[in-house]
């Protein structure tokens, strides 16, 4: 098993520690985590013990063993102090970051949902996943053709994403393809409801996003903080509004400007000549 850029590859499952088994972790680290569980961001102040075992498919975590056999066990396995979605803590993104990560960007309705069995894993458990059934309403990026169908794990622990398939809902889905061509999607990736998308958000997705996609959005933790480089841009929507969906996110686009250095630029209408001819001091 191995977890990579805050996420969990897909022959990884996570499930809870019954009481008993908390003893085993006695000397695991108790601190507080960051959790981003997309769209929110928050402090998880009571940790719940979790262990991510190199499996797909089972029900509960092998622990019903002797405790000589248990210590190896914890050899293998990553087992620490987090929430119920640890398995999918990672950095949170401004929208444009996640516009320019992805490979598909798209709004969307979702009109169906199966649990599928897309093969087995190394042990020989089978990988079941969700798969949606899509109607594309407008792509911004991404392959030539429509989607029409997305995959993600079956349940938050395994970063599975919950959406309404009653075809009443629209979202805004961004996500990356597969070796075989399908779209995946997961708790890091930035889906949303289209209606709660501001003006600027809706125009900035395609061209305007996209000519800010050779610059760096770097998010502020803590203050003082600032920038190295001038093709970054300094993302402080947590540390002054105390959420990653504030002023910045909702109404800002760093963009690439003519002497190559990136700076922020506020409305839906596209950025005008003097602006992008602005040269830093």
């Amino acid at each position: 098993m191995r977890i990579k850029a805050g996420r969990v590859t897909e022959n990884a499952t996570v499930c809870p520690l019954r009481a008993s088994d908390t003893s085993l972790l006695s000397s695991a680290p108790r601190r507080q985590l960051f959790n981003y569980r997309s769209p929110k961001f928050a402090l998880r102040s009571k940790p719940v013990f979790y262990c991510i075992c190199a499996s797909v498919g089972r029900e509960e975590c092998p622990l019903k063993m002797s405790m000589s056999r248990s210590v190896p066990l914890l050899l293998l396995v990553l087992c620490g102090a987090t929430d119920f979605a640890g398995a999918c803590s990672c950095s949170p993104e401004h929208p444009q970051q996640a516009y320019c990560n992805a490979d598909v960007v798209i709004r969307a309705k979702v009109v169906g949902r199966k649990e599928v069995v897309t093969g087995n894993d190394a042990y020989g458990y089978p990988i079941k996943m969700i798969r949606y059934d899509v109607k594309q309403l407008k792509m911004f990026k991404g392959p030539n053709g429509e989607i029409d169908t997305i995959f993600t794990g079956p349940s938050s622990a395994l970063c599975g994403v919950n959406l309404e398939s009653n075809g009443k809902q629209e979202y805004l889905i961004t996500g990356n393809l597969n070796s075989n061509g399908t779209l995946r999607i997961n708790l890091c990736d930035y889906i949303e409801s289209w209606e709660s998308l501001s003006l600027t958000q809706k125009k900035s997705l395609g061209p305007r996003y996209q000519m800010g996609c050779d610059c760096k959005i770097v998010q502020c933790p803590i203050i003082p903080c600032s920038i190295s480089e001038p093709v970054e841009c300094l993302w402080t929507d947590w540390v002054l509004e105390g959420t990653v969906q504030g002023t910045q996110a909702q109404h800002y686009t760093c963009v690439k400007r003519s002497d190559s250095s990136c700076a922020w630029y506020r409305g839906s209408t596209p950025p005008k000549k003097e602006f992008m001819d602005i040269e830093e001091p």
